[in-house]
Order: structure tokens, then sequence, then C-alpha cells
């Protein structure tokens, strides 16, 4: 059985070396960014464990404050010898619930290391409810990014919006110059 632990600010460090194998050095920031911004609460390092073999099997970032009430995955990745065995599928599902009273969550789908992959991901978070939402053109860290959200039907599309709730939340997390730097975010047009 799967459920979440809430790790520590301390436990980043061996989460970190993790994200420099599961991810493109593109989509990182500095180890530090994420200490920063677990011990002054803004993000939630969520480790997904299994309780049968107490052991983590995935972990997450979660930025769970925003003014828009919307939260944001930061990043998300199933340790390697746990993928293909539908513990992510279980994994997102644990996070959806424990994070469910917020307006709704986003995540990001970069385009590295190609497009085909992130068509791959795209396809897994539809499956858990998950959409692209429509917005102006996004690079983060001048990748092509598409922002997906989980929300209840009966919400508002964030999209028109995208251009200011994404900023926001990661004004929780890194400097106005780092957001100028990272963010690339245009409004949707008419």
């Amino acid at each position: 059985m799967l459920r979440l632990k809430r790790g520590s600010y301390k436990e980043m460090h061996q989460y970190y070396a993790n994200m420099q194998q599961d991810f493109e050095k593109d989509e990182l920031l500095p180890e530090i960014v994420f200490h920063k911004a677990i011990f002054q609460k803004q993000a939630d390092l969520v480790l997904v464990q299994d309780d049968s073999i107490k052991v983590t099997i995935a972990y997450a970032l979660v930025c769970p404050n925003s003014l828009y009430g919307y939260g944001l995955i930061w990043y998300f990745a199933v340790l390697p010898w746990y993928r293909g065995k539908g513990l992510g599928t279980e994994a997102i599902k644990l996070i959806n619930r424990h994070y469910g009273k917020l307006r709704g969550l986003l995540l990001e789908v970069t385009e590295v290391p190609d497009t085909e992959t992130a068509n791959r991901r795209i396809k897994f978070y539809n499956n858990l409810g998950y959409r692209v939402v429509k917005c102006g053109p996004f690079k983060l860290n001048g990748i092509n990014t598409k922002i997906m959200v989980r929300q209840s039907a009966s919400m508002p599309d964030p999209g028109p919006a995208m251009h200011r709730i994404l900023p926001e939340i990661y004004s929780h997390l890194v400097s106005d110059t780092t957001i100028e730097k990272i963010i690339d975010i245009k409004p949707l047009k008419k």
C-alpha cells in the first residue's frame, strides 16, 4: 500500500541527486533553491512510500501556495527501479487526493529530451485527469513547455490568466530576477 510522507529540507539533498539523474540539466534549478523553498514551507518534498517494503518509490516537489488557489507539481519522478509497474499512476492519484482542496493542480511538461517524450508524458497525465491548458507561448529556461491542469469541470479555465498565475506561484520559490530569467510566458491572444 502506498502512502505519502512529507520529506524535510535535510532529505532534499538525497533526492536532488536523484533529480540530477531524472531530469535534464536545463530543467533543474540549483539545489539551494529547493532547500530554501522547503525550509520556508513554500514547497513540499512529497515522498511516496510503499509500506509493504518500507521504501520510497517516488518523489515530488509540490508548491501548494498561490494567490490564485492553484498548486504546482514542480517535479515528479518514480525511482528508476520501480518504473513500468503502474506505481507512478498510483503516486499521482495520491498526490491529487492530498492536494484536492486546491482550486487545481498544475504541472509543466517540457519538450526535453524531445517532443516524443513530452507527448508520452502528456498522455500519462491526461489519463489521470489532467489536460493541456490553452495559454500563450511558454518557455521554461528557454525550453518549450506545456502547462497541464487537473481541476473540477466547474472551475473557470485558467488559460487566459496563466501568464499571471505561473509567475505568482514561482514568486514563492525564487527571486524576481530568477523568474525573469527562467519564465517566458505570454498572454493568450484572443
